[in-house]
């Protein structure tokens, strides 16, 4: 998995690791659709965090070996 925390945030990467474990179970829906997105509130902050949809074997594939990517396009 990618994550990448911005430097002014350092001091909530435990937070957010939790939050990344524990993201099925906790955290407020805001969008639920082709991915997921949901509100956490940690030390009196609000952030927002996006699950992307894991795209099926074949099109891991496809998009990894024969299509060029967006930008590409």
């Amino acid at each position: 998995m990618k994550f990448i925390i911005h430097p002014s945030f350092r001091q909530y990467e435990s937070a957010f690791k939790e939050i990344l474990n524990d993201f099925d179970k906790t955290g407020e829906l805001v969008y639920k659709g082709r991915n997921l997105i949901k509100r956490f509130h940690v030390e009196g902050l609000d952030f927002t965090v996006k699950r992307f949809r894991i795209p099926h074997f074949i099109n891991k594939i496809v998009y990894t070996t024969l299509r060029p990517s967006k930008a590409a396009r």
